[in-house]
């Protein structure tokens, strides 16, 4: 059994489908690019579920380049989403942005005064 990654530029595709069509379409043209790499017929090849929950929540918008991780045997391919760091690319999208909102320092007059400590206060007396 060997296993590949293949990454599928769907933009070319997709750019000019309708936005109404193209979750239908885009399984067709995966499994196009996946048999045309791997040297299967189409008929052979199967999408796994994740992959194409994948496409449907998140690359059909986006059109991002999708990345495939594909195992061939006996003439068969299987292809599935590509696992990078335990996440699946539908789920590390959000934690991206959320880790970002974290280091931004906070806004407003308290802030800015326990930045600058007691230099900016004003001084009691005179």
């Amino acid at each position: 059994m060997a296993e590949r990654l293949l990454t599928i530029n769907i933009r070319k595709f997709l750019v000019d489908r309708p936005r109404r069509k193209r979750q239908m379409r885009l399984a067709g043209y995966v499994r196009n690019r996946i048999a045309h790499y791997t040297k299967v017929d189409e008929a052979n090849v199967r999408i796994d579920r994740g992959l194409n929950e994948a496409i449907v929540k998140r690359y059909v918008k986006s059109m991002l380049p999708l990345r495939v991780r594909v195992s061939i045997a006996e003439g068969k391919a299987t292809a599935s989403c590509f696992v990078e760091d335990g996440k699946r690319p539908a789920e590390a999208a959000p934690a991206a942005k959320a880790g970002k909102a974290d280091k931004r320092p906070a806004a407003g007059p308290a802030a800015k005064n326990g930045a600058k400590g007691d230099a900016g206060a004003k001084p009691d007396g005179k």
